[in-house]
């Protein structure tokens, strides 16, 4: 599941309990296993990510197994599976922020700060962010599916 935050980021939840790793790869980190998730007490692993605004193809990677995330915005088939298809919309910062730029006035200019320290960042590339106090959070009840009978024809 992906779901965007009011600050632009991307915050990924994929539920995986049993899993001792959890990546993120696609097209906006040239499907490296780059983008970490961190696993919280009740099953779901999170990670938030930075992305330009557009549209994504990824796919999770869970200890060497990989999977679709069939709750995102869309599925496209590509060469090794379905991949999950991810929109970004510009932040209502970046929108605020675009608006104040055009009106005739001086406006300081935003800075991103570095991932780690010391490190410069490129705007060009997407940055992950850890969730801080995610160990936390109250465990979350298991969900459960029920499912209906099939209909005899």
């Amino acid at each position: 599941m992906v779901t965007q935050t009011a600050d632009g980021k991307m915050l990924f939840q994929f539920y995986r309990p049993g899993a001792r790793q959890v990546v993120i790869t696609g097209d906006f980190n040239g499907w490296q296993k780059s983008f970490h998730m961190a696993r919280g007490r009740d099953g779901w692993w999170r990670a938030q990510v930075e992305l330009a605004p557009g549209t994504y193809r990824f796919r999770y990677l869970a200890d060497g197994d990989w999977y679709t995330d069939y709750a995102a915005f869309g599925l496209e088939p590509g060469p090794f599976g379905w991949n999950s298809v991810l929109k970004v919309d510009p932040a209502a910062t970046e929108i605020t922020a675009a608006k104040t730029a055009a009106a005739p006035a001086t406006v300081e200019p935003q800075v991103r700060l570095p991932a780690a320290a010391g490190q410069p960042v490129d705007p060009r590339y997407p940055t992950a962010v850890g969730l801080a106090g995610e160990a936390d959070e109250p465990p979350s009840p298991p969900r459960r599916v029920r499912r209906r009978p099939a209909l005899a024809h």
